[in-house]
């Protein structure tokens, strides 16, 4: 790091012509005193030449004043000359202001670069001033995306440290109720063996005792080897299970029975939802328009929206859509009233979108890019991470982890906080997924769809099958709730609601 230094201009100043003598070949004289050598030649009186400012007297070197020493000082000066002056090419002036070649990334241009070197019609030559205001906008926009990225990486360190917490204490939980069962085993072997000794030394008491039965039992009761003879060994994978399939509910002697019903055609329906709350859907000719069924005795709603929508999905308290326009993301935040004012959130086209509520109000969303073959995941409307290679969107389950199928025709749960496949499983037959909690994965069977009726099936969170459900005659499942409803249209114009019971 080099220093900086100042000088003062006057001493710059020629005594003699009252102007600066940088750029007229100055000479010093013994007393340390600078003037312009024209100057000089002037005050030269046959040999020798008196200081105009200290008056002392000196001998002029070969009777010619420009052999006086040139100045130092000016010497110094043409070195400080900072290098953003100087063309790094030539060594030349560089112009003022300063100009460089965006294409070539060379700043200082002098006259030399832009005949020699930069000349082309390939050059972009801009002002440096210009490159270092759009560094510095760009810089800002980096800064906002560091931030950004801090922020996220904060909230999930956040979920992350509360999840291994919960494991933490979950684990130390199993691994003291394993240890307390082992106690309790080993206190029910040694009583149980203290009963039998006692027994013997009683019985050993009785005057008319069978001396040959006692010894056999002795023998026999001695030689019972104890249950743990080296210390136990634990499997901590037994112990310490991260299975997605926690607290599910055995369906074994469960059927899918139908709770209610109601009238109803969807032959002109262009998307839908079911929540528990009950049934939203709009029309192909309106599309601006949201029809809310609360109930099967209930007349239906219509709540306007603020412009037309493609794809839908309403939670417990939001809404979200794709614009019918655009394709981009849009939200909206319950209560609707009678108009819904929907935002932008996303400037990603997309056409599929899932989103989900859980119990800890955590707001999960994905959405499905078909021309990247990509889906995008968020947290609370922030953008958090991409999966490539997705053909389809599967489902939200109810902790907040997405499944999709991909390109290769595999059903894929990816983890939520970084979007890395955890299970999958081969899936040509199978079509839609819904999570119907706390069951477990309901899914519909390509190969025995047919005209005339479609087949259920059951799996649990790892991607293993559980059981076949039912066979529906001419339907077709339009989702689940949040509450174990699962939601069945009838092509005899019925909307079934079934529970498992």
């Amino acid at each position: 790091m080099s220093d900086r230094y100042t000088i003062n201009k006057s001493e710059l100043v020629c005594a003699i012509c009252v102007e600066s003598w940088v750029e007229r070949d100055p000479r010093t004289l013994p007393c340390q005193h600078t003037f312009c050598l024209g100057c000089l030649k002037q005050l030269k009186t046959s040999h020798s030449i008196e200081c105009p400012i200290c008056r002392r007297k000196v001998n002029v070197p070969n009777r010619d004043v420009s052999f006086f020493p040139k100045s130092l000082l000016l010497s110094a000066i043409e070195k400080t000359r900072t290098e953003d002056e100087l063309c790094s090419d030539h060594q030349k002036q560089a112009f003022k202001p300063l100009l460089s070649c965006k294409t070539c990334m060379k700043t200082n241009l002098c006259n030399d670069c832009l005949e020699q070197d930069h000349s082309g019609d390939r050059c972009c030559i801009v002002t440096l001033s210009s490159l270092q205001n759009g560094m510095a906008s760009f810089q800002n926009k980096f800064k906002a995306l560091i931030d950004k990225q801090r922020e996220k990486d904060k909230r999930a360190q956040h979920l992350l440290v509360t999840e291994i917490d919960r494991v933490n204490s979950d684990c130390r939980s199993k691994i003291d109720s394993y240890f307390d069962t082992m106690r309790r085993k080993l206190k029910k072997y040694f009583d149980k063996k203290d009963k039998k000794l006692k027994f013997s030394a009683n019985e050993n008491e009785f005057l008319f005792l069978n001396e040959k039965e006692i010894e056999k039992r002795m023998t026999i009761l001695l030689k019972e080897p104890l249950p743990v003879i080296d210390s136990p060994t634990i499997s901590y994978s037994n112990i310490i299970n991260f299975s997605l399939c926690q607290n599910m509910v055995d369906t074994s002697q469960k059927s899918l029975v139908k709770v209610k019903e109601h009238d109803f055609v969807i032959d002109h329906v262009n998307s839908f939802s079911v929540s528990c709350e009950g049934f939203y859907y709009t029309m192909n000719n309106q599309l601006d328009i949201l029809y809310y069924k609360p109930s099967p005795t209930a007349d239906v709603a219509p709540i306007f929206l603020d412009r037309e929508v493609g794809n839908f999905v309403v939670t417990t308290n939001f809404m979200y859509a794709i614009d019918h326009g655009t394709g981009l993301l849009l939200n909206a935040k319950k209560p609707f009233g009678h108009r819904i004012t929907l935002e932008l959130f996303d400037l990603t086209k997309a056409c599929a979108l899932r989103a989900l509520e859980d119990t800890h109000g955590q707001r999960y969303l994905m959405s499905h890019l078909p021309d990247v073959k990509e889906c995008k995941f968020f947290v609370h409307d922030h953008f958090e991470w991409s999966f490539s290679e997705c053909k389809d969107l599967g489902c939200l389950l109810h902790n907040g982890y997405p499944l999709v199928r991909t390109t290769s025709d595999k059903l894929v749960i990816l983890d939520k906080y970084s979007g890395v496949p955890i299970r999958s499983v081969d899936c040509p037959q199978y079509s839609v997924q819904h999570d119907i909690s706390p069951y477990g994965l309901l899914m519909t069977s390509e190969t025995i769809v047919n005209e005339s009726w479609m087949g259920l099936f059951l799996f649990d969170y790892n991607l293993n099958m559980i059981r076949n459900i039912d066979k529906f005659i001419n339907c077709s499942i339009l989702g689940t709730t949040t509450d174990g409803t699962v939601a069945i249209y009838s092509f005899e114009h019925k909307l079934q609601y079934f529970e498992f019971q």
